[in-house]
């Protein structure tokens, strides 16, 4: 059951940074100046989408002092937590309209927050998997963290789909 709760917090995260690629047109219009030249603003959307695999090694080595001081499940909890903070987080963000620039600070914070907790989470994910296994069996527990991050980007891409497809553009916003 344990290992169950890794593979899924993994897939969760992965399916999170996929839905954001694929509505990164949609946050570029709700979260940035809607007065900029060209594609300025899915640029800007872009880098803050690109900061969070910039925290990924950071979240990667805090996450493994974590787990080799405290344990793997600690590690694991707590990237789990810090997972679902800025995921929350960002759900409840007003755009710009609403707040101006600060919209796109807020923006930036919680998609950093994200990317380290997903930099942690592989790793404590897999390390938590395969203490609980024999080590002859390690290379098919591994690849099930693995599937489930692609399963997840697989599932956030759906997602994407189905939402465009059936929602206009005033309802996606």
């Amino acid at each position: 059951m344990t290992s169950f709760l890794s593979y899924t917090s993994f897939l969760l995260l992965r399916y999170d940074f996929a839905v954001f690629g694929y509505f990164s047109d949609v946050l570029s219009e709700v979260f940035f100046p809607p007065n900029q030249e060209g594609h300025a603003a899915l640029v800007e959307t872009f880098a803050v989408f690109g900061g969070a695999f910039l925290m990924r090694p950071i979240g990667g080595v805090m996450m493994g002092y974590i787990g080799d001081k405290y344990g793997s499940r600690r590690a694991l909890t707590i990237s789990i937590f810090l997972m679902a903070f800025p995921t929350f987080a960002m759900g409840c963000l007003p755009g710009y309209e609403r707040i101006g620039s600060l919209a796109i600070v807020l923006l930036t914070l919680v998609r950093l927050l994200q990317g380290l907790s997903v930099g942690g989470q592989l790793m404590s994910s897999l390390v938590f998997t395969l203490e609980r296994h024999p080590k002859s069996q390690w290379e098919l527990y591994g690849s099930y963290v693995m599937a489930a991050a692609n399963l997840g980007t697989l599932l956030g891409g759906t997602v994407a789909m189905i939402l465009r497809r059936s929602m206009t553009e005033e309802q996606l916003h």
